[in-house]
């Protein structure tokens, strides 16, 4: 869990590689910064997959639930338009669910 109030828990049954993500999350508008082993989606507060493609990990905070909502949303939307299986879930700050996404 983050340290923020507001996170997001989730991942892939199958992580795709780092290419793919890239470009599902290119077509979409979103802006990336690519490390060596992570993506930045710079269009967001904060949300990182990182510990690629060995220990992969989705590290996704935000200030506010609304924020956090919308960040995860522009991220699934751009997964879901590529077809990649994923599966997020929102979480304030009493750890309660406030929203989930997911395309299988």
């Amino acid at each position: 869990m983050s340290n923020s109030s507001r996170y997001l828990s989730g991942g892939f049954a199958v992580w795709p590689n780092k290419s793919r993500l890239v470009e599902a999350l290119h077509a979409a508008g979103l802006k990336v910064r690519e490390g060596q082993h992570s993506i930045r989606v710079e269009s967001c507060e904060h949300f990182v997959f990182q510990g690629l493609p060995d220990l992969p990990a989705i590290d996704a905070d935000a200030t506010s639930a609304a924020e956090m909502i919308a960040d995860a949303r522009r991220v699934s939307d751009a997964l879901s338009a590529a077809q990649i299986p994923h599966r997020f879930e929102v979480y304030g700050p009493a750890d309660e669910l406030l929203e989930c996404f997911q395309y299988q």
